[in-house]
C-alpha cells in the first residue's frame, strides 16, 4: 500500500466514520474509541457511543497514530471509563471466507 493510498483510506474512514454502528454503552461516560486501519495506522475518538469527537492534529486533519502506546502517550494518563478497539481486517476476504457483517469491537485494558 502506498503512502497516498494510506492517506486516502484515513480520509475515507474519517469522513465516513459510522458512530451509529456502536450500540453499546450509550450513557454519558467518557470512553476512548480506537479504530485499527490497514497499514498499521490507528484513529482515535473520545466521547460516548452516541456522540464521539475524532482526535485531530493542529491542521484539523484526523490525527493518525502508529501504535496503541502512541495513543496512550497522547492522552497522558487521562482516565476513561472504557477503551474500545475496533479492528477492521480484510483477513476473511483474503482467505476466501465471507466478510464480517460488523467490525470486531474489543474492550481493552487501559
Amino acid at each position: 500500500m502506498t503512502l497516498r493510498e494510506t492517506k486516502l483510506m484515513i480520509i475515507f474512514y474519517a469522513t465516513h466514520y459510522k458512530e451509529r454502528d456502536v450500540k453499546r454503552y450509550e450513557d454519558n461516560t467518557m470512553n476512548l474509541y480506537i479504530e485499527s486501519l490497514e497499514g498499521g495506522n490507528y484513529l482515535a475518538s473520545t466521547g460516548t457511543a452516541a456522540s464521539r469527537t475524532l482526535v485531530r492534529d493542529n491542521k484539523s486533519q484526523p490525527k493518525t497514530f502508529h501504535c496503541i502506546n502512541e495513543i496512550r502517550e497522547h492522552f497522558d494518563s487521562q482516565p476513561f471509563e472504557q477503551v474500545w478497539l475496533r479492528q477492521n481486517t480484510p483477513y476473511e476476504e483474503m482467505v476466501g471466507q465471507h466478510e464480517r457483517t460488523s467490525p470486531l469491537d474489543l474492550e481493552i485494558e487501559w
